[in-house]
């Protein structure tokens, strides 16, 4: 039997595989989102001891040493009446939550936690490519320099370790492992694909509320400026704009006309959770990740603390999760 392997190949997945350069990383397309033609909203490195250190290891791995980081401050603001604040006006929240989570109960993490203030990690001036350019330069370690990427499409999981994979139109190989830490959406793993049945071979996601809504996303050409870097709203359509250097990007529930021009859209994408479960294992399938712990709070600070925690709870090189 294999020691262990790593399902997914975003951010999520990558930082799993640095930290566990043993299991190999199945993915056919690596960095998820980050492959979309513009970033679709604040992605942060939001700073704490362990990203710090995360980020000069990595950089120094791959032979950057002269590449800076240093500690900037996201602002975030509420827009109510036509204007926007630093602190959310009465009602805000629960406003927001029923507009884009269809309910009257929020959770803490909705409004990115009800901060005005984020602190975050920029590399070498970066600015909003910071987040990519970390994942870019780790992924290039994971595959590259270390060769632990497989482009392979994982088809079936099982709760006992089995996983079954392909290249491309080439057969199933199936191989058990000890340990799997799954960082695909559970939806994803729940889905029907064509009558064939889901990837989950198990029926522990028979049970859970995996309902999810849609959210759209529009680039469009810098309109406006702020002294906020992204704004929360529900009055005029959008849910949240957000300021980089040199466009916009707008987000809704339902699609909308922003205001400027636009220059790249996804409409109708079903990715907003509406319920937070926060799942930990099956068995020996570890979750990784927002989508595979299926917990809105789950960013990648988070995840790193997860498995910094693994690897610290558990012998190296191989976490025997038992």
């Amino acid at each position: 039997m294999n020691k262990g392997c790593i399902i997914g190949g975003g951010p999520a997945g990558l930082i799993a595989g640095y930290y566990f350069p043993e299991f190999p990383v199945l993915d056919e397309k690596p960095l998820g989102q980050l492959n979309l033609p513009f970033i679709p909203g604040p992605r942060l490195i939001q700073r704490t001891e362990n990203t710090e250190k995360f980020v000069r290891n990595v950089l120094d791995d791959a032979g950057l040493f002269g590449y800076k980081i240093k500690t900037v401050i996201a602002k975030v603001g509420y827009q109510d009446n036509g204007t926007a604040d630093a602190v959310p006006p009465p009602g805000f929240k629960k406003n927001y939550t029923k507009l884009t989570r269809g309910k009257s109960s929020s959770e803490s993490s909705y409004l990115s936690e009800g901060k005005n203030e984020i602190e975050h990690l920029e590399i070498n001036d970066m600015g909003e490519h910071s987040y990519k350019f970390l994942f870019e330069t780790l992924l290039k370690i994971i595959d590259k320099d270390r060769g632990q990427l497989k482009r392979k499409k994982v088809t079936e999981i099982t709760p006992a370790g089995f996983i079954h994979a392909k290249d491309g139109l080439g057969p199933s190989m199936c191989h058990q492992y000890e340990t799997i830490i799954n960082t695909l959406s559970l939806k994803l793993l729940a889905k029907d694909y064509n009558g064939m049945g889901s990837i989950w071979k198990g029926d522990e996601l028979n049970n859970l509320d995996l309902t999810t809504l849609s959210k759209c996303f529009y680039q469009t050409n810098k309109g406006e400026r702020s002294t906020f870097d992204y704004v929360y709203g529900y009055k005029d359509g959008w849910t949240r704009k957000t300021y980089f250097n040199e466009y916009m990007v707008y987000e809704s529930v339902n699609p909308i006309n922003p205001p400027y021009p636009v220059i790249n859209k996804f409409e109708n994408m079903p990715i907003q959770i509406k319920n937070s479960i926060d799942v930990d294992r099956f068995d020996r399938v570890f979750m990784l990740g927002r989508f595979a712990q299926w917990n809105h709070k789950v960013k990648a600070n988070e995840v790193l603390d997860r498995v910094i925690d693994w690897t610290n709870k558990y012998r190296k090189p191989y976490p025997e999760f038992k």
